[in-house]
């Protein structure tokens, strides 16, 4: 009989299998040339981020996670993101896993430390046009697999004088 835990770690384990293979299809299409192999992998793309999605539901609808000390709903939103520290200027990219109104959650390979303004391009794989924002650092874990994940909240819009709400990245 399984308990809690082991559903959550095999829903963790699946959920995380299936966002690999969504970045790696998106990592061979931008390198296939012909047009029935593209078909074929987009047809299995679409595939794997419904699964995907699926998953990220079932975690939330089994164990309240998306409850859990969320003041808005995550999308399990999938993309590249490029961040530069906007103290120390160091820059690096890593993986966009969820967005939420509030900030996103990435997966990246170095700690990031807690507090740290940061200026993101957020390349979502369903959008074409980057989403540019500024971010506070909230936490920072290691992950099973020695690559972290991040908990970042936007930093709030400023308005300009036309009502228009901007963010610059400084």
């Amino acid at each position: 009989m399984f308990s809690k835990a082991d559903y959550l770690n095999y829903l963790y384990v699946l959920e995380e299998k299936e966002r690999d293979m969504i970045f790696g299809l998106h990592r061979l299409l931008d390198q296939v040339s012909d047009k029935a192999v593209a078909g074929h992998l987009q047809a299995l793309l679409r595939e794997k981020q419904w699964a995907y999605k699926e998953i990220s539901r079932l975690f939330g609808r089994l164990f309240g996670l998306d409850a859990e000390q969320r003041r808005y709903k995550r999308d399990p939103a999938l993309g590249d993101v490029k961040l530069r520290n906007l103290e120390s200027g160091e820059a690096a990219t890593c993986r966009c896993l969820d967005i939420s109104l509030g900030g996103l959650c990435v997966q990246v390979s170095t700690e990031l430390p807690k507090g740290v303004l940061l200026a993101l391009e957020v390349r979502f794989f369903e959008s074409r046009r980057p989403v540019m924002r500024r971010a506070t650092v909230r936490w920072c874990k290691r992950t099973e697999n020695g690559q972290y994940r991040a908990g970042l909240q936007f930093e709030a819009p400023r308005a300009t004088h036309a009502g228009a709400a901007i963010c610059e990245d400084g």
